[in-house]
Order: structure tokens, then sequence, then C-alpha cells
């Protein structure tokens, strides 16, 4: 339903402005040839503005912490016994379909990450991954939260934070960002559609 009123809604202003293009140009209207012309300007235009509204005002980003969330706890140096939580991968996909931002934050050293990387392939999932080594800074400090939305290149209004720990969430809220404390996938799935993350 949602795509068929965004559907409708890009008709009416490609209409609108093919409009707009030939009021009082009554020599514009002299042949099919230039109505089509002024209506595919008009309609490239309209998709035009579209795309910059969804890639600098409508971006939209779940950041998401690797250790408990992704995968489940484990010794950040080996990564053995350790694997994604069922249904996450998938999630994070859904996400991204829709056109959300999806990336990692953790606490963890650059080396320690590599071991990660290995094993689960993060990079090629997610759309950037940050690790606490490689900022400087790390959660619950509030400047970390602050760089990762600038790399995404969203504001924190447009961001939700997901993280097993309390303490994590609560610094990402006071950054602006909602902020989810993570249970479950089936339970994520569900608070971000609360927030209007559709999945």
């Amino acid at each position: 339903m949602k795509l068929l009123k965004f559907t409708a809604l890009r008709v009416l202003a490609t209409l609108l402005l093919f409009l707009f293009f030939t009021l009082n140009k009554s020599e514009a209207l002299q042949s099919n040839a230039s109505i089509f012309v002024w209506l595919l300007v008009s309609f490239l235009l309209v998709n035009a503005l579209v795309a910059l509204a969804r890639k600098y005002l409508l971006r939209k980003a779940v950041i998401m912490d690797l250790h408990g969330v992704f995968a489940g706890e484990a010794d950040y140096y080996t990564t053995r016994h350790v694997h994604e939580k069922p249904g996450m991968r998938d999630l994070v996909q859904r996400l991204q379909m829709r056109g959300y931002k999806v990336a990692l934050l953790s606490n963890n050293n650059w080396e320690g990450h590599q071991l990660w990387e290995r094993k689960f392939g993060l990079s090629t999932l997610f759309d950037d991954t940050m690790v606490s080594g490689e900022a400087g800074f790390k959660k619950p400090g509030e400047e970390v939260y602050r760089i990762m939305l600038s790399r995404l290149g969203v504001s924190a209004r447009n961001a939700v934070f997901v993280d097993d720990r309390e303490d994590n969430v609560l610094a990402a809220k006071k950054v602006g960002m909602h902020g989810i404390v993570f249970k479950s996938v089936d339970q994520l799935a569900r608070d971000l559609n609360a927030l209007g993350y559709s999945n």
C-alpha cells in the first residue's frame, strides 16, 4: 500500500511539473513529440529529486553491536564456538532491501575484529563496520556514536542503535538516536517495525 501511494504521488508530481513547464506555452504543445519530451523531462526531474531526497534527507540507519546482537558472546580473539544469531543475517538483508543503511559498531580492537571478519564476512554484509580500536573511542562514550553517524551520513534522529547492554543504548539515546535493547531477533524485528523501520 505504501509503495502504491508513493508511486501515485510520483506520477502526480510529474504531471504537475509537466503542467508548470507547459503553462502558457501553447507552442510547446504543437506536436506529440514535444508533449512526450516535456513529460520525459518532468519525469526525470521528479525522479532525480526523489533520489536526492532519499540519499540526503530520508536516509535512515540501523546500527548494531556485534557481540551479543549479531553473534553470540564469545572470546574476542578466537571466535571459536560462536555463531550468528539465527535469522539475523536475513533481517539485515531485509532492512537493506528496504533502503536502510545497516552498520556494526563494536568495542573490539582491530586484530580481534579481523578474526570476526574472516569468520562472518562482515564487510560484505554490512554497509559499514567500525570498532573502537579503529575509532579511538568506545561505547558508551558519546563520540563513537557521532563518528558512526557521520560515516553513514545520517542524522541521529534517523538512526536506531541496537545493543544487548542497556548502558550503551542509553548513551546512544543521549546523542539523539532511537535505541533498542536486544533480547532476540524476533523482538528486534518487532521493535524496529514499531519505530517505523519496516522489515
